[in-house]
């Protein structure tokens, strides 16, 4: 389970701009830390339903990545069939 110790400098907002709110558990220090992963281990339900929110979270960021990749890959194999064809009607044969 991630979890960031947030600071003054919110460097920890970092995360939330990359990755997304509410992926990583944001904590003040680490004796809330530990609080919190003991609150979390001690409730099995509650565990479970975070790690749920977690696997569908990053397998919808896989999903999503590869949707975006295929379409620039697509995107590239259509400009490289309008090149040919574009050389095609230029190309002048005696």
């Amino acid at each position: 389970i991630p979890i960031c110790i947030t600071s003054d400098t919110n460097e920890h907002q970092v995360y939330e701009t990359l990755i997304g709110s509410g992926v990583i558990l944001m904590v003040k220090d680490w004796p809330a830390a530990l609080n919190t992963i003991n609150q979390i281990y001690s409730n099995k339900s509650v565990l479970d339903q975070l790690q749920d929110n977690l696997t569908k979270y990053w397998m919808n960021q896989k999903l999503r990545i590869t949707s975006n990749i295929l379409t620039k890959l697509n995107d590239i194999e259509n400009m490289c069939i309008a090149k040919v064809n574009e050389q095609d009607v230029k190309t002048i044969h005696l």
